[in-house]
């Protein structure tokens, strides 16, 4: 978590010989953008994670797959064969 937090901090910063000031600025910039971020969260207005396509399709295949099997369309051994061969 601190590295995330220094390298974040390295990326607002962007300058090579740091002064004080250029560090507080920084700093104020960043506890400005945690309270605005704090604040869309109480409310509920921070966007969704974006997720990719085929990890959603991923998905989509394993409810199906469950589906099928709670449904007793396909057996446990059918299921696992069918998990073995269409996610590697």
């Amino acid at each position: 978590m601190s590295e995330g937090w220094n390298n974040r901090l390295r990326s607002l910063v962007n300058h090579h010989h740091l002064t004080v000031w250029t560090i507080l600025e920084a700093l104020q910039a960043d506890a400005a953008e945690a309270a605005t971020t704090v604040l869309k969260q109480a409310v509920g207005a921070l966007p969704r994670k974006a997720i990719a396509r085929a990890t959603a399709q991923h998905a989509q295949r394993l409810r199906n797959l469950r589906q099928e099997f709670v449904a007793g369309h396909r057996s446990m051994q059918d299921s696992c064969a069918q998990l073995g061969t269409r996610f590697v």
